[in-house]
């Protein structure tokens, strides 16, 4: 076995004997700033605030709310596009001592508007919706404080949007 296998080995096997005997039910209560990008939407970025509220079950297992509000712009040459996305995940996590890795289905709920400027004159427009997801989670937290790394995924009628963040923040 190498020995970076071995020392994860063996980090899981001391967290997880420590959990067996803290299995009391607690809240779970998580509060941070995201930022990221849009996979395929040109140059730029979102950012906004990430929420989290549930349970830990068990000192290996939680479950809970992740939301993020996000807003941002992208631009591709001429073109450009405003975005406004609510992300609503239900995640089952596993905790293994400060690792946590979740995933869980999600109500997205998204708003943008974009501007064609290849053409005279300029044109525009907007829209919104509601469209299913999927949320997944990895996180790193020491003592009070979390990194934490998201991929999202929303699905539309045309294909999937994909959302990459990276999350600094305060869970309890």
């Amino acid at each position: 076995m190498r020995k970076p296998a071995l020392v994860i080995f063996l980090l899981v096997l001391a967290s997880s004997s420590h959990a067996l005997a803290q299995d009391t039910p607690r809240f779970r209560f998580g509060l941070g700033l995201s930022g990221g990008t849009l996979l395929d939407q040109g140059e730029g970025g979102v950012g906004g605030l990430h929420l989290s509220l549930g349970a830990r079950l068990h000192e290996l297992f939680a479950v809970y709310y992740h939301g993020h509000v996000l807003a941002g712009a992208f631009v591709d040459g001429r073109t450009g596009q405003a975005v406004l996305l609510n992300y609503n995940a239900a995640l089952a996590e596993l905790n293994l001592g400060p690792f946590q890795v979740g995933a869980g289905p999600s109500l997205d709920v998204t708003t943008g508007c974009s501007m064609d400027a290849t053409q005279l004159p300029p044109t525009g427009s907007c829209s919104d919706g509601v469209a299913p997801g999927l949320g997944t989670r990895v996180g790193l937290v020491l003592g009070a404080f979390a990194l934490s790394g998201d991929a999202h995924f929303t699905f539309y009628e045309t294909g999937a949007a994909v959302g990459l963040l990276l999350g600094l923040g305060v869970q309890l």
